[in-house]
Formats: C-alpha cells, sequence, structure tokens
C-alpha cells in the first residue's frame, strides 16, 4: 500500500518562538518525547505509596502526567478524565466527556485532551472546570495520540472515517480553541506528534515519519524508514528516533524490533539497527513502546525482551533485558522506558515493574503488580509508561494507577 500525505488545509500565518518551556507536563516528560526525567527516587527499592482505583467500572490502559503535584490521565473505554493528588492518592476532580479520552497535556494551568467523541477539550487544570472545546466535525474511530502545546498551540491527533480509515492533525489555538490548520495523512495516526528543531515530527500506521512546519502545516519531509508500526518518535541533538517492527512474517507470525534514526532537518535515514530476536507477535502487531534517550544511548522496547540500550554513536548494542516472556502469548513490550537518575523504569508482558541500572541492565528492584490469575487468560502484561516525579514513579495497569516513592 502506498500511502499519500495530504496538504495542510485552513493554514494560518502566527509567529511561532523557538523558545519551548514546557518540561514535565507532556507524555514522556517534554516536547522532544525523550522519556528522560529528572527528580526520579533516589534511592532503592521503592514501597507502594498509594493505589487509585478508578471508581467508574472501565478497564483499560492508563497513561500519566504530573504537573504542580497532580496526577493527570485517561482511561481507555472510560469517559473521565482525571486529576488525582500525587501525594496521597485523593481525587481532586474528574470530568466526563462524551467518549474515551487520549492522555492529555498541560500548559500554563489547562489541561488539553482530545476525545473520541469529535472535540478537543481545554480544563482548568485546578478545578476541572471546561473553559473551551472544540467540535472537529469528523467521525472519530479513535484518539490514540497524547496531546502536544507549545507557544499557544495544541496538537492533537486523531484516527478518522472518510469512508477509509485516515489520521488527521489538529492544531489550536490554546486560548481560544480556534482552528490554525489541520493535516492528513491516509493512514491512521496511532502516535503522538512530537515538538523539536522548530518541526512538528507526526508518525502514521505506515513506515514513514513526517516533519510538517508547526506554523503552517506544510510538510517539509517524510522519510521511509522500511519498518512497520513506528513508535511515536523522540528527538535529540537534532536527530529523530523511532523504533518499529521488522521483517514480519505472516506465515510464522514472527518479527523483529529495530530502531531507526533520522537527520532532523533532511529526513535523511541515517542507519537501522534490527535486533536478533525473532517472537511471536500476533496477527495485528502493535508497536507501542517509545524510544527514550539519554546521552549516547537509546533505550526501546522488543520481543520478549523488555528493554534494548543501544549505542546510538557506534550502533552497538551495550545490554538487553528479559525476564517476561510468556509462553503463547504476544510478547512485545508495549510499555515505553522511562528514565531518571541513571534508572529506567519500565513494565512488562510479565506484569512487573522494572528499575533497571541504565548502564548495565541489570535489576535493581522490580514489584508485581498484576499475575496471569489476576487478568486471564494470560494477559498482566503492562501497557502503560511510567511517569516521574518528585521522587517517586507512576504508573498505571488497566482501572489502576499506582505510586511507589521512599
Amino acid at each position: 500500500m502506498v500511502y499519500v500525505a495530504v496538504k495542510a488545509s485552513n493554514a494560518m500565518n502566527f509567529t511561532y518562538s523557538a523558545g519551548i518551556s514546557s518540561n514535565g507536563t507532556m507524555w514522556r516528560y517534554d516536547l522532544a518525547r525523550t522519556g528522560n526525567y529528572p527528580n526520579g527516587p533516589t534511592a532503592l527499592p521503592l514501597n507502594l505509596k498509594w493505589g487509585y482505583p478508578t471508581p467508574d467500572g472501565s478497564i483499560g490502559n492508563i497513561e500519566t502526567i504530573i504537573a504542580n503535584n497532580v496526577v493527570y490521565f485517561s482511561l481507555a473505554g472510560n469517559l473521565y478524565l482525571y486529576a488525582v493528588n500525587a501525594t496521597d492518592g485523593t481525587l481532586k476532580w474528574k470530568y466526563k466527556g462524551g467518549g474515551t479520552f487520549a492522555t492529555p497535556a498541560i500548559a500554563n494551568g489547562v489541561v488539553y485532551a482530545v476525545c473520541n467523541d469529535a472535540k478537543v477539550y481545554a480544563l482548568d487544570a485546578n478545578t476541572g472546570v471546561l473553559k473551551w472545546s472544540y467540535a472537529t466535525g469528523d467521525t472519530v474511530i479513535y484518539d490514540f495520540g497524547s496531546a502536544v502545546v507549545a507557544d499557544g498551540i495544541v496538537y492533537v491527533t486523531q484516527e478518522i472515517s472518510t469512508g477509509t480509515s485516515i489520521g488527521r492533525l489538529y492544531a489550536l489555538d490554546a486560548n481560544t480553541g480556534a482552528l490554525k490548520w489541520k493535516y492528513d495523512a491516509i493512514a491512521p495516526i496511532l502516535t503522538s506528534p512530537t515538538i523539536a528543531n522548530n518541526t512538528l515530527y507526526v508518525v502514521p500506521e505506515s513506515d514513514r515519519v513526517y516533519a510538517l512546519d508547526p506554523v503552517t502545516g506544510a510538510l517539509k519531509w517524510y522519510c521511509s524508514t522500511g519498518l512497520s508500526r513506528v513508535s511515536t518518535p523522540c528527538v535529540s541533538s537534532g536527530i529523530v528516533y523511532v523504533a518499529g517492527i521488522k521483517d514480519l512474517n505472516m506465515t510464522t507470525i514472527t518479527a523483529k524490533v529495530a530502531a531507526c534514526a533520522i537527520n532532523a532537518t533532511t529526513g535523511t535515514l541515517l542507519w537501522t539497527y534490527a535486533t536478533s530476536a525473532i517472537g511471536i507477535c500476533g496477527t495485528s502487531p502493535t508497536m507501542t513502546s517509545s524510544p527514550a534517550i539519554s546521552g549516547n544511548t537509546l533505550y526501546f522496547g522488543g520481543i520478549y525482551t523488555e528493554v534494548y540500550a543501544l549505542d546510538i554513536t557506534t550502533q552497538t548494542l551495550k545490554w538487553s533485558f528479559s525476564n517476561g516472556a510468556i509462553a503463547g502469548t504476544c510478547n512485545f513490550t508495549r510499555s515505553s522506558p522511562a528514565l531518571s537518575n541513571n534508572i529506567i523504569y519500565v513494565g512488562s508482558p510479565n506484569g512487573y515493574l522494572y528499575a533497571l541500572d541504565a548502564n548495565t541492565g541489570v535489576v535493581k528492584w522490580s514489584y508485581v503488580i498484576s499475575t496471569s490469575a489476576d487478568y486471564p487468560p494470560n494477559n498482566p502484561q503492562i501497557d502503560s509508561a511510567a511517569a516521574v516525579a518528585n521522587g517517586r514513579v507512576y504508573i498505571g495497569k488497566n482501572n489502576n494507577l499506582y505510586c511507589f516513592g521512599q
């Protein structure tokens, strides 16, 4: 199948400044989605400080962001957006939409989230009171990606139907919700947009990474990676990094996982590193684990392997860690690794939250969050990424949010 980029419509001229400072209030910590958090725990082991079971009956994936000592999250299959006290786990507020919310983002005291009721919502971060909503007018299939906010503009994505399934990216005024522009890709967009280098990076469900002008939505370049189910990008030092599925064999239902590096300015594919592991991946494999980066090391999930640590200078493997395979099941690591104070926090297919030494991959601490007995048949897998703030680690599994600290 050939994926064709469609030009942005409703483009408007406005000033986009290079100065961006929204760290800590976006999924994966920052606008570049590096997954590199400051202020994590300074010592291990950790203890369970509290758990928050969502009271509204749905079971689904939970992704979190933390700002001003509040944890904000949504729940797949649930109609609510939640704000919970990060210290004690008490509910501050919840807001009911007309569908499932994607993971929110926060800027200037406002929570932004796209919902599969075909609306984008802006809520007061302290009270949950609605400030504005924008109705897209589209027929929404699903909303996978987390919003990103920069210089007064909110960028969100949805999978919509126009007779066929496509992805649509919206750029909205953060103060009013007015549409700046929108951009269509024929393939659904199941990832979150990333911002760096005055460029907006987005990945539709194809082998391509797109770079857009954040002011107009015009296409700067696209790069064909040769992978499928490509992850949300992370950007560091002028290079875009993604992970995805390589050598998918639909006869044996096996695949490898690979990482790619792309020049952030030109879109040139610099290198691809494919893992040696080949595992059962299911008839419709989904690569949801997004890479994290620190210094010269890229961390990403795999098959039958929780984390790979790759030297991006030499493209050689530093270490890999595997302890969570369950025979006969799809063993993609869907949890995106989070890095803080030289520790990698990652959820596993076996239901564990692991803390790994970022230099060696040695297990420093682990905690059993779920087992096969809890979620039959054989579904203890943790899909969520950990988020780190103020010496604590937050992660969700189904309808529970957990907080770990010293």
